[in-house]
């Protein structure tokens, strides 16, 4: 018995609502009502209101999962969803065809499903049981991705792989799972040609894997299940921010994660810098505080600068976070995640019309937990975050973290001849202290070992320092704080 079929309708409309039934001659499957419905794509470049519903890591069949989508649904009320993303792990744990029954269409989605299209993009879970021929995965033949750009872009030729326009918005999704990601490869080779070719205002990406994230799992990883999202970040994300991408959403981690607006983060974490990873100065992204994210397409020193990179596994499922770390050896302020959480499930609402796009997430009780906004403006000029110094900086609180301040303290202050450091370990831990110049450079390395609980202080000569500003940065266990030092003759 035949259990998937693909049907291809000609002669459509442009963004034209059409009703639909299934079934054969002697009986109906489904429709003959009004819920079962689909609206034609606009005509490319239309510049319209457009809706896009994002989940990640959504198929566990479980009640949080359906919490989530009735959330969405509650938010969005009698609103049309254009289309929506899903990040990859749609069916747990093996990617099996009874498994994707119940976390996708039996009392799941298929309300839905019956409206608006979906677009998808396999993860590990989803190939799990077919590594060695990942293709045969029932995922590829669930869901038939235009990858002869029959929906628009470039042809990629491959089921993995593909691009789409809606309007003026232009989707990329990327195979992160058994497809090489190396900037040499076919995907890669693709990927160049498409956006090369893409025309439209606003560009979005999506795939499985996190360039960005340090939840459930850690990007900064080099081995095992996390290299992927170290060669999509070193091979992938620099062709993405060339061709201008907005926004690129992902899942795999099952947390949220927001990212600052930013640029030119190939490496890993520690190495993130205000200067000159974050673009401009509106740092929030959000309207209530002025500061929506500004990106100008014809910028002379910047064109099309900046991307936001989101993290959005967390539709079924919730898990511990690592914790992101402010870089006092950098002499930052910020890390490289405006904001990230591993206490809310939830779902993304992208909203897109003319020159605006706004992302909410909303949480499984509808919710908004985090909002930001991007919009495109050509008369604006673009400018990188200036990396600053901020005096008796506190940072490294997760979350989940109990905040444990460290109590610092040096003097004299401006210093001469002697400085004296005096700290607090509450409880045994690694402890290291640094005297740091303005460019981040450690010039003294005070202490690096592990210490028990106590009361304890740090006698150093100033001698052999020049006169200058310098950074005390004092690491006990996960928690830094720093305090800034003058020395003086």
């Amino acid at each position: 018995m035949i259990t998937e079929h693909k049907i291809q309708i000609s002669n459509l409309k442009p963004y034209t609502k059409y009703y639909y039934c299934i079934g054969d001659t002697k009986d109906t499957l489904a429709g003959v009502d009004t819920s079962h419905y689909f609206v034609t794509a606009p005509v490319k470049g239309t510049e319209m209101p457009i809706r896009i519903w994002a989940l990640g890591d959504a198929g566990y069949a479980i009640a949080d999962q359906r919490n989530v989508r009735n959330a969405y649904y509650k938010y969005i009320g009698s609103k049309h969803t254009n289309f929506w993303l899903i990040l990859g792990d749609n069916a747990y744990s093996d990617g099996k065809d009874d498994e994707y029954q119940i976390g996708m269409f039996e009392n799941m989605f298929e309300n839905m499903l019956a409206k608006s299209s979906v677009w998808a993009t396999p993860g590990n879970h989803d190939i799990r049981k077919y590594r060695d021929l990942p293709y045969t995965a029932p995922y590829y033949s669930i869901y038939d991705m235009p990858q002869k750009a029959e929906c628009g872009g470039i042809a990629s030729n491959n089921p993995g792989y593909y691009s789409f326009d809606y309007g003026n918005v232009h989707v990329i999704s990327l195979e992160t799972n058994h497809t090489p990601r190396y900037d040499t490869s076919a995907m890669a080779e693709w990927l160049k040609k498409d956006l090369a070719a893409n025309k439209s205002r606003w560009t979005l990406a999506f795939m499985h894997h996190p360039p960005y994230s340090k939840g459930s799992h850690n990007a900064d990883d080099t081995t095992g299940e996390d290299l992927r999202c170290t060669e999509t970040r070193k091979y992938l994300v620099p062709i993405l921010e060339k061709g201008g991408v907005d926004f690129v959403i992902t899942g795999h981690s099952h947390v949220y994660e927001r990212s600052y607006m930013i640029h030119g983060q190939y490496d890993s974490s520690g190495t993130f810098l205000d200067e000159p990873h974050i673009v401009n100065a509106q740092i929030s992204g959000r309207r209530d505080s002025n500061e929506v994210y500004v990106k100008n397409p014809k910028d002379q020193n910047y064109p099309n600068y900046g991307t936001v990179y989101n993290v959005m596994g967390c539709s079924g499922f919730i898990e511990s976070t690592i914790y992101w770390v402010k870089q006092p050896n950098n002499l930052i302020t910020n890390s490289m995640m405006y904001t990230y959480s591993n206490k809310n499930l939830g779902s993304m609402l992208i909203e897109v019309n003319k020159d605006t796009l706004t992302a909410r997430f909303i949480d499984k009780n509808a919710i908004v937990r985090d909002y930001y906004t991007i919009i495109k403006d050509e008369t604006k000029q673009i400018t990188l975050i200036k990396a600053k110094l901020n005096k008796d900086l506190h940072v490294g609180i997760s979350e989940n973290q109990s905040e444990n301040h460290t109590k610092l303290s040096i003097y004299p202050n401006p210093a001469i001849n002697k400085l004296s450091i005096d700290y607090n370990v509450e409880h045994k831990e690694k402890v290291v202290i640094e005297i740091l110049n303005t460019q981040g450079n450690v010039v003294n390395t005070v202490l690096n070992q592990t210490q028990s609980a106590g009361q304890y202080s740090a006698e150093i000569s100033c001698n052999d320092m020049p006169n200058g500003v310098y950074v005390v940065s004092v690491k006990i266990g996960r928690n830094v704080t720093t305090k800034q030092l003058v020395i003086k003759e």
